[in-house]
């Protein structure tokens, strides 16, 4: 039989090992979802490696038929020729509506397809049109239909509401967004319905 000792003392030892294989296992996963919680930079530096043209402190117009559709300013941008498409770092873009009002959208980076037109943003991604702001991690712009489009959860609020929802796609020349899967909102009680 063991004595009394022995078995602290083993008791110790398998305690010790516990206590070091949970540390590790901390730390790997913390290194593990480090890497992909960033995993947009390494590629973005990969980009600006290909671009062909690099400046800073950029802006750009899209316009259809004479008519300004958005504009774009950015810190810095850097094009690659191969793939028709420009990286743009600290980004806003504003888009002209019929009714002279305007809707911006920020991010931290964003590509433009240079033959479409299209935008692709990601990071810190706002629109706001003065009435209502949503924030998501990523969103789509298609020049062609006018589609603002992410499938990204989406935090809305405004004076008198606040909502959040799965995705939500908003038609610029209508000036109408669908908002899908696990809509939550709050109305004020100030509006009347």
């Amino acid at each position: 039989m063991a004595s009394p000792k022995n078995n602290q003392r083993r008791l110790k030892i398998v305690l010790i090992f516990v206590i070091g294989v949970t540390i590790g296992i901390v730390v790997v996963t913390f290194l593990r979802y480090r890497d992909k919680a960033d995993n947009s930079e390494p590629l973005l530096s990969k980009d600006q490696d290909k671009a062909s043209i690099s400046i800073g402190k950029v802006h750009h117009t899209a316009t259809r038929d004479g008519k300004k559709e958005w504009s774009l300013v950015a810190d810095s941008a850097h094009y690659m020729e191969k793939e028709n498409r420009a990286l743009f770092k600290n980004l806003e873009v504003v888009f002209y509506m019929d009714d002279g009002s305007e809707v911006s959208l920020t991010a931290d980076r964003g590509y433009l397809q240079t033959e479409s037109n299209d935008i692709q943003v990601e990071g810190n991604v706002q629109v706001n049109n003065g009435t209502y702001r949503f924030e998501t991690r990523s969103l789509n712009y298609y020049h062609k239909s006018r589609f603002l489009r992410t499938n990204d959860q989406v935090n809305v609020s405004g004076a008198w509401f606040t909502l959040s929802a799965d995705a939500v796609s908003v038609d610029l020349n209508e000036q109408r967004s669908e908002f899908k899967g696990n809509v939550k909102g709050v109305i004020s009680e100030d509006i009347l319905l």
